[in-house]
């Protein structure tokens, strides 16, 4: 798996930088087996989830935030019409966002991942909150911003000993390398499968991190 491929799996949750050193980054000095780098979001329950971590645990830190409005409310046809829209379970911060954005929602009704989409092709919401990759898997949906502001959608908490480590200075150096290209519509809409002009409401944003400076 390219790099620009492993920051589109980002988005789907976490991942455990043990495999990742283990494939990735094989030549690695002194490995260290209990590093982990994890993203989370910074706008639901795994964001709660990230910022406990750190507050519980003296060893990892936030290192910085990495994708900025990844989800969008896609619907029907008339969003004038909307008033009750779906969204995964545990995600209130989107619940807030998308309140103080459009006001005419009326009710959020909470639903498991896999049933968001049925709810809204059976009619018994009038839209759904979706993370940008998954709206990309039916863009036959129309999608609005959820936001007419920017806010973090994802951060990356690592162990502070493996930040210093020259794995993790590899691994934001490929990563930043996929940040740069995947902010390209063009080359984020072929890996989505989608057209160019699908993004041209979206305003999702992938954010380079620090790069040592040794």
């Amino acid at each position: 798996m390219n790099s620009d491929k492993k920051i589109v799996v980002f988005l789907a949750g976490f991942i455990l930088v043990g495999v990742m050193v283990t494939v990735f980054f094989p030549k690695e000095r002194e490995k260290n087996g209990d590093a982990v780098i994890r993203i989370g979001a910074g706008d639901d329950i795994s964001g709660v989830l990230m910022n406990e971590t750190v507050e519980e645990n003296e060893n990892v830190m936030i290192y910085g935030p990495t994708v900025m409005n990844a989800e969008v409310i896609c619907f029907k046809d008339d969003f004038d019409q909307v008033r009750t829209v779906g969204v995964s379970q545990g995600r209130e911060q989107e619940k807030a966002v998308a309140q103080k954005t459009y006001p005419q929602i009326e009710k959020f009704e909470e639903i498991t991942q896999k049933g968001i989409l049925y709810s809204l092709e059976d009619g018994q919401v009038d839209a759904v909150i979706q993370d940008l990759t998954k709206a990309a898997g039916v863009p036959s949906y129309l999608c609005k911003p959820l936001s007419d502001t920017d806010y973090i959608s994802y951060v990356i908490v690592v162990d502070k000993k493996f930040a210093q480590t020259e794995v993790f200075a590899d691994f934001i150096n490929s990563y930043n390398k996929a940040v740069d290209k995947l902010n390209k519509p063009e080359y984020l809409a072929e890996k989505l499968g989608v057209e160019k002009s699908w993004f041209q409401d979206k305003t999702i944003q992938f954010l380079r991190l620090e790069e040592s400076e040794d």
